[in-house]
Order: structure tokens, then C-alpha cells, then sequence
């Protein structure tokens, strides 16, 4: 048996079609424990997401801050590194590929929270962090993004 995603899009129960082969059509019924076994292990072959190279997020900021995607301003540039090194720091132990993940929002927003008192700071933090993940997504294609 094998299983085939339909399409280039990621498989789904309606974008899956089942193969079986000759060989293991079993017209008895004895073997039908043995196909069932082999179609999970098929399945969760044909649905299993590709294992992201170990891309951390302090790669992924480091990266950016070493890039021309960087403001050219001074003081905007000191401000970006300021809070690009403090995401980093705060999700340092992270893969960059977490961030594929929308409830990972909830993390960063509560992050965050530690500049609710400054509404500057709050938003500044926000959009350092947005421009680092866009960059990562759009401009060299490290992150997908749904």
C-alpha cells in the first residue's frame, strides 16, 4: 500500500488516495491487521511535516541584523538591535520554526506585556518583531507561513 498526496498543496483526509497494491490484497481477511498497520504507517509518512533544520531564533535575528534589511538611519539601526537582541534573548532557547505556529502570538504578545507600561515601547517592540519575522518569511524564505 502507499499513499499519495494529490496535488502540491499539504495532504489532507480529501487530498489523500489510498494505492493499493496487488500484492497485498488479501481476499481471506487474515491479513487485514497487517493492512491497517501498514496504512497508518503510510499515512503518518504522507502527512508528516519536513523537519526544519535547526534554525534558532538567534540565528534568525543575528541574520537579520547582519543583513541590508536593516534600517540605514543610526539611531533607527541602534533601536532595531536594541529590541531584535531582546526577542533574541527572551526566545533564545526556540527554533525559528515555532514561529510558523499562530498561537505562538499568544508568547510574543506576552512578552511584550513587560512594556505595557510605555505604549512607545509596547508598539516599538511589535514592530521589530513583525519586521524580523516578515524578513524571515518574505525575504529569504526561512519561515512558512499559513
Amino acid at each position: 500500500m502507499r499513499i499519495e498526496a494529490i496535488g502540491n498543496c499539504w495532504p489532507t483526509i480529501s487530498k489523500i488516495r489510498l494505492l493499493w497494491l496487488p500484492s497485498e490484497l488479501n481476499p481471506s481477511g487474515c491479513g487485514q491487521r497487517r493492512i491497517w498497520l501498514a496504512f497508518f504507517v503510510a499515512f503518518a509518512e504522507a502527512t508528516a511535516r519536513p523537519k526544519p533544520a535547526h534554525y534558532m531564533t538567534v540565528q534568525m535575528v543575528d541574520d537579520l541584523l547582519s543583513s541590508a534589511e536593516i534600517p540605514r538611519g543610526e539611531r533607527t539601526r541602534q533601536e532595531y538591535c536594541l529590541w531584535a537582541l531582546r526577542f533574541a534573548v527572551a526566545f533564545k532557547d526556540d527554533p525559528a520554526a515555532m514561529f510558523e505556529e499562530p498561537e505562538v502570538r499568544g508568547e510574543v504578545n506576552e512578552w511584550r506585556k513587560q512594556w505595557a507600561h510605555s505604549p512607545r515601547q509596547y508598539d516599538y517592540a511589535g514592530t521589530v518583531v513583525t519586521r524580523i519575522l516578515n524578513w524571515a518569511w518574505k525575504d529569504v524564505g526561512k519561515l512558512r507561513m499559513p
